[in-house]
């Protein structure tokens, strides 16, 4: 505890100063610190809200998605419904705004229920995208120097006349 209150006196001074850096890491252990002397809802939830929403403002995707994960522990203790709105959020941000997939993986692995992981498997499969017959590149016929695809007239010459 009293590395932690050092700490957090080292980023106080930080923040005073102007480092960016600080500000964001302050304001998690300002969330960490709230929850431990207050049950306010309320009042915890607006702590995260702002904390992910300066995050976000500042481009620190690592950290956005770090606090809905810290959001979304200290929020389940008190109300499952909103807890489920920072866990979609953290999923989002590790997977889809800091790549982190093996981050996304593990944290849908300790913290997501059955029926969640099924929905986010089907997602997921369903976004992949298959090539269909206009994707595959052209084959090109080198002897009679003419394409054997669907490709016809202009859009398979070169300026020159000649076909790819």
């Amino acid at each position: 505890l009293r590395n932690a209150r050092k700490f957090k006196k080292f980023l106080v001074n930080e923040d005073s100063l102007g480092n960016p850096n600080a500000t964001p890491h302050l304001r998690g252990l300002e969330i960490e610190e709230l929850s431990l002397k207050s049950k306010n809802l309320s009042e915890i939830v607006e702590a995260c809200n702002d904390a992910i929403w300066l995050q976000s403002k500042e481009g620190f995707v690592h950290l956005e998605a770090m606090t809905n994960e810290q959001a979304y522990r200290i929020v389940h203790k008190l109300n499952s419904n909103i807890a489920q709105k920072y866990f979609k959020q953290a999923l989002h941000a590790y997977r889809f705004k800091w790549g982190a997939t093996a981050k996304y993986r593990l944290f849908l692995e300790e913290h997501g229920n059955l029926e969640m992981k099924y929905d986010i498997c089907v997602k997921e499969v369903n976004s992949i995208s298959f090539l269909d017959e206009k994707d595959i590149p052209l084959s090109i016929d080198i002897s009679s120097n003419h394409t054997s695809s669907h490709m016809t007239g202009d859009t398979a010459k070169t300026s020159a006349g000649n076909s790819y």
